[in-house]
């Protein structure tokens, strides 16, 4: 599309802005590249298909200052294929619950920028990178959660561009498998406790249908 134009055009010479040109290499190694030049105390992130309240950030850097954290995240809503919304996330956070469930969106997260937080993303996971990262970061770390909605989320399932439509869930079950191991385990020996599941479904001839329910 346009977008690198748009930012050519608008904000070239913006010295707190600064774009990043790159071939197109997955969306890891894209925040692989921003996290390489990022100068900022805070780190955040946005995908494409996501919009921030518009005082989202002032308001996440305020709660990790004012509880003395590093790290936060909030509240998202999901947005259906009419941007209206159809479901509200929020918990607090507890690491073991986390790694079961992924109830975090990477665009509500928000850290300090520290050496000990300074990781990047796996460029072999193709879904669920995000998951991944935030386990990473947050093992045996302070979080904290922002009871207010700081983020809107397309969740249009049908929109096969997306990669949460077009991956297969076999990452979710990489992901977990990665973080009940030992760390010291490497990925070669997770497929071991991997699983995962198919379902085929077939459907029935419009002249049998009652027959096959």
């Amino acid at each position: 599309d346009d977008t690198l134009k748009i930012l050519q055009d608008q904000y070239v010479g913006i010295e707190r802005i600064r774009i990043l040109p790159l071939q197109k290499a997955g969306v890891s190694h894209a925040r692989n590249s921003g996290l390489e030049i990022a100068r900022g105390d805070f780190i955040a992130f946005l995908d494409t298909d996501n919009v921030w309240t518009p005082d989202y950030l002032r308001r996440m850097i305020a709660v990790c200052i004012s509880e003395g954290a590093d790290i936060a995240y909030c509240g998202f809503s999901l947005l259906d294929s009419d941007a209206r919304p159809k479901a509200i996330h929020g918990q607090e956070f507890d690491w073991d619950s986390y790694r079961e469930s992924n109830y975090i969106d990477l665009s509500a997260y928000l850290y300090k920028r520290t050496a000990d937080l300074d990781c990047r993303f796996d460029i072999d996971l193709k879904k669920m990178a995000g998951w991944d990262f935030i386990l990473r970061q947050t093992k045996g770390r302070k979080v904290v959660f922002a009871p207010f909605i700081g983020c809107h989320c397309a969740d249009d399932l049908d929109d096969a561009s997306r990669i949460t439509a077009s991956q297969l869930n076999l990452y979710r079950s990489i992901v977990r498998a990665r973080h009940h191991a030992p760390d010291s385990t490497p990925n070669s020996h997770l497929a071991e406790n991997v699983r995962f599941s198919i379902a085929i479904k077939t459907p029935a001839p419009m002249n049998n249908a009652k027959e096959w329910g």
